[in-house]
């Protein structure tokens, strides 16, 4: 039961953020994914905010996000834990700081010469 509030929570910030929550897009395929991973939308960046893989290890994330980046938009890691963390550095992906006060929070995205999050 301790899960639904968090995810009231995460929506609540989401939204206070202006992002909106990704449940239908080409590159999402929900069968990869249990009910509780949480992707919102920001522009053309998609964030992932809570991933929970049916079968951790076996690729779901480097096929969703190979799916983002081929559709043009910029994959956001928002707080990762330590092997979601260790999976974007292997990449490359550069980790920063964003948000003021209790909206401050680390994200981790891809290097590009596009806008950052």
């Amino acid at each position: 039961m301790a899960a639904f509030p968090t995810r009231v929570k995460i929506l609540r910030s989401e939204r206070a953020r202006g992002c909106e929550r990704v449940f239908v897009a080409d590159w999402l395929d929900w069968a990869e994914w249990k009910t509780d991973t949480f992707i919102t939308r920001d522009g053309q960046r998609i964030r992932l905010v809570l991933l929970n893989a049916v079968a951790p290890g076996r690729g779901a994330l480097t096929r969703l996000v190979d799916g983002i980046l081929a559709s043009g938009l910029q994959p956001v890691v928002v707080e990762p834990n330590a092997p979601l963390e260790l999976w974007c550095l292997k990449r490359g992906w550069r980790g920063r700081w964003i948000g003021r006060g209790k909206d401050r929070h680390r994200v981790f995205c891809p290097i590009t010469k596009g806008p950052s999050p």
